[in-house]
Formats: structure tokens, sequence, C-alpha cells
């Protein structure tokens, strides 16, 4: 099931998570504001039927092929992975094209329905867990049972964003020409390039793991410290990259400079102000947090310290992947998609040099500072380079901000190092549930208090 779920993830990782709406949106809002919206969303069926025509043709492909192989003699595990292949693969159609109408409702301002698709597959996913457990289904039915509802899921995905904007204008049929068409695709394919580069990142590291950490585990340690910082860039980074790009692309549409440098300022300080304490906090109580969700079973406490140096190492890279999230926005509001493709096809030759230089000393938290380091040079490169092109922002204000920033977090560390020792001590699940949150209440509340009381006394002496 894994195996086969492979495939229509990684499509729906290039297409269905941003890169068609980073594309679009900015074509889809300088037609809203030249020609008005009954062109605009001639553009946007122009592109849905292009788009659903590709999909349906490479669908075909992949399912026919997965079915013409299950009559060749292959083990009976391949047979029912092609098997499961053909099931799954259809859900790349729809929730590609899902992806698409979120871009535009996004460029419309309602942001809450394309919000909620994760929710709806995750749902349907847990229903048929509990399904499958309870009816006591044999491992192979239980891979049908999901991979059926995953395709249901991505059909249900699809019609709860089509139909609000079938009633605005969105069809299938579409003009024959239209002008704007071809500067999609030329958009979508840097954009893809630079999504698949990340892809080809984590893969690395996870070779590299495999092959130069002697001790088993290494693979597995870097999963779960990676998986640990995806909370804080899906919940913080990608939702204000999300909520942000429409602006951004309407004010570059309406070459209103002050307004766009003002919602990027704005992005890049609360980008700041909410995932550095993440960063800093996810450090501090790396060990309290892998132990309290991770160490049972087989995952022992030596797993448990791996895995923690692993997470203390991916920490910074959530405030620099943060920031990339919004800088790279700011590329593809302007319709520069190729700056953000060359930082990032270069930054894969960095990592990789990190990688060699850092995994022998460091073994797996070796390969999770090559990240880090490499994001810093990524999130350095584009502030850079946008700033060469553009000259939008203010480095000493966002510095000056960022020196607040740090000074709140330090003191919020020290909090927490003060307070820790008074926390309950043991090993059992609720005492180590406690800790945790005690952890980052005193955290959180710490941060909000000081950063509450430095802002009064800087709007007391303006």
């Amino acid at each position: 099931f894994v195996l086969a779920w492979t495939l229509p993830n990684l499509f729906r990782r290039l297409f269905g998570e941003g890169a068609l709406s980073l594309a679009f949106i900015p074509l889809f809002a300088e037609k809203w504001k030249q020609k008005g919206s009954t062109k605009a969303m001639e553009f946007a069926s122009a592109v849905f039927s292009w788009l659903s025509k590709i999909l349906f043709f490479l669908t075909l492909g992949v399912v026919s092929v997965s079915l013409i192989l299950t009559y060749f003699p292959l083990p009976e595990k391949h047979i029912y992975t092609l098997y499961l292949t053909a099931i799954l693969f259809p859900y790349v159609w729809f929730i590609c094209l899902a992806a698409l109408c979120g871009g535009v409702l996004q460029s419309l301002e309602r942001f809450s329905l394309p919000a909620c698709l994760p929710l709806l597959l995750n749902l349907l996913w847990i229903g048929a867990l509990l399904l499958g457990y309870t009816l006591e289904l044999s491992p192979k039915n239980f891979g049908y049972l999901l991979s059926l509802t995953l395709l249901f899921g991505g059909a249900l995905q699809f019609s709860t964003v089509f139909l609000p904007l079938r009633k605005k204008g969105l069809c299938w049929s579409s003009p024959q020409k239209e002008e704007q068409l071809p500067k999609v695709k030329k958009l979508l394919i840097p954009v893809v390039w630079s999504l698949a580069i990340l892809q080809v990142n984590v893969l690395l590291d996870r070779w590299m793991a495999e092959i130069c950490v002697p001790e088993s585990g290494a693979v597995s340690a870097l999963y779960y410290g990676n998986r640990l910082i995806q909370l804080p860039l899906a919940l913080i980074a990608t939702s204000l990259g999300v909520a942000l790009f429409p602006g951004l692309s309407k004010e570059a549409a309406q070459k209103d400079e002050k307004a766009f440098s003002r919602t990027l300022l704005w992005g890049l300080q609360v980008t700041s102000f909410l995932t550095l304490p993440a960063a800093f906090g996810l450090a501090l109580l790396s060990s309290p947090i892998v132990s309290l969700l991770f160490e049972r079973g087989a995952f022992q406490s030596q797993d448990t310290l791996r895995t923690a140096k692993v997470l203390l190492f991916y920490s910074p890279s959530v405030f620099f992947y943060s920031l990339i999230q919004i800088l790279t926005r700011a590329f593809y509001a302007r319709k520069d998609a190729k700056t953000p493709v060359r930082i990032s096809t270069y930054c894969v030759l960095a990592n990789l040099v990190f990688n060699l230089v850092l995994v022998f000393p460091l073994k797996e938290a070796g390969l999770a500072l090559a990240t880090s380091l490499t994001a810093l040079g990524n999130c350095l490169c584009l502030f850079y380079f946008f700033q060469k092109e553009h000259k939008l922002l203010s480095l000493k204000k966002i510095l000056s901000f960022l020196a607040t920033c740090l000074l709140l977090n330090f003191l919020m560390s020290g909090t927490i190092l003060l307070l820790w020792p008074h926390f309950p001590k043991g090993q059992g699940f609720w005492t180590k549930l406690l800790q945790v949150a005690l952890g980052i209440a005193s955290g959180v509340g710490s941060y909000g208090l000081l950063g509450s009381i430095l802002y009064f006394v800087s709007k007391s002496t303006r």
C-alpha cells in the first residue's frame, strides 16, 4: 500500500501542493485587474480544461500500464501493489484540479474552503482505519479499503471546491485560444522543478543516512525528526504563504510597490515572530517531545536520544524554511520563477557538500544540520537577489525586528530552563505529557507576556 501510494503522493506534492497555484494565481490576478471577472473566469476555465486533459491521459497511461503488468509472471506481492496503484493513481486527477480550484478561491479571498480539503481526506482515512479494524479485515483487503477510500476522498475534495466555482463561471468548455495559457505552462515548469528539488534533497538525505551511517535506525531518526518540524511549517509558514500570495499577486499586477512592500514586510515579520519561538521550543524540548510521542514498543531510550539530536539540528530550519516560503512567493507574485529555481538548484549541491562533511562526525544529526545550513543559505540568497532586483525591503526594519525577536526568545528559553527542574519527574506517559505541556505553556506564556510588555513600552516611548 505504501509503495502504491508513493506515486500519486509524489504528484500531489509536485502539483497539488502549491505549484499550480503559484503559477496560476499571479496571471489570474492580472487578468482580473485588466479584463474583469468574466475574462478572468474564462482564463481559469481554459487552464482547467487544458490541465484536465493532461491529467486524464497521464492517469489513463499509468493505470493501463499497471493493469497490463499484472498479467506478467510477477510475485503475488508485486501484482497486489500494481492493483493498488491502478486504484490510487486517479487520485492525482482529482487533487491537481482541486489545487487549481483552490487557487481561484484564494484569489477571490476565500481561504477556508481550500484549507479544509486535507481535513476531509484525513477524516476519511481515519474512518477507513477504524472500519477495517472493526471488521477485522485481512491486510490485503485493508489495503483495498484504504485505496478506495482515498480515491473517494480525492473526488470529494475536488467536488467541494469545484461546485462553488461552477456557479461563478468555471466550466469544462473553454475558448480555443487563450493568450495567457502559454504563460501558465512556462511558469509551471520551473515551479514544479523547484518543488522536485526539495524532494530530491529529502531522498538524498535518506540515502546517505542508509549508506554512510553504520548503525541501523538513521533513516527512521531523520524521518521522525522531519515529521516534527513539519507541524509548525504547515501551521504557520504554509498558512501565511497561502494567505499572503493572492494579495501580493494583486499588488504586483497593480504595480503598487508600496502596498507590495508593506505586505511582504508584514509577512516576514509575522513569520519571524511565530516561527522563531517554535524553533527555540523544539530545540529546548527535543528530548521530552520525542520521548512522549515515540518512546514505546521497539522505540527505546537510545532511539529517543538519536532522534532528539536530529530534531535539535533540524529546529533552525523551521525559521529559515518559513522565510523561504514567503520570499519565494514574492518572486512568483512578480512572475519571476527562474531566480528561486536557480537558487534551489545550487542549494541541492550545497546540501550534498554539507552532508559529506557532517555525516561522518555527527552521523544522522549531521544530515539534519546540513539541511538547516542549506536552508540558511537559501534564505539569504533569496533575500539578497530580491532586494538587489526590486529594493522593496527595509534591511534596517528587518534586522531591528529580528533582534527584538531573538531577545524575546532567549528570555523565553531562560524561563523554560529556570522552571524545568520544578516540573514533575517520571517516565510514565501522563507525567511526560505534563512535562511537555508545562514546558510549552511556560514558553508561550513568557513569550507572550514579554512581547506585550515590550510592545507597550515601545509604543509609549514613541
